[in-house]
């Protein structure tokens, strides 16, 4: 209600959730590449080196995974603007049985990881061609 334009409104903040996570990873690759791991003590590069890594990773997969048009994940509020307005029945129905399509989704956790650390790779890809 805050906002002038409510649709547009509504539409960033779902997105800013993916956004927040892709800038964190960026961050991240960027302090990896220009961290002075030379100065610290040998046994402490490894740790902060997979830290940082694990970081970046964990950004990227719920950048990814909350883009899932299921509710309560943003993607369902941006499926639910993105298409036209004969589509709102249908989101109702979904909305309605989504704790049953999250759980489905908890149950085939194994493909569904597979097919997001994919696209997380490719974003991966692309944000390291921007920082190196």
């Amino acid at each position: 209600n805050n906002f002038k334009n409510l649709k547009l409104g509504q539409i960033l903040t779902a997105f800013a959730g993916f956004i927040g996570n892709c800038v964190l990873a960026l961050i991240f690759l960027y302090v990896q590449k220009y961290f002075p791991f030379g100065k610290l003590p040998p046994h402490a590069v490894d740790p902060i080196g997979s830290i940082f890594v694990t970081t970046v990773d964990m950004s990227l997969f719920f950048a990814v995974f909350n883009l899932i048009p299921v509710y309560p994940l943003d993607g369902a509020v941006l499926l639910s603007y993105l298409l036209p307005s004969s589509s709102y029945n249908i989101l109702q129905k979904l909305q309605e049985y989504s704790m049953y399509i999250f759980l489905a989704v908890f149950l085939l956790i194994d493909v569904i990881l597979f097919g997001i650390s994919h696209i997380a790779i490719i974003i991966k890809s692309f944000l390291m061609n921007f920082v190196f």
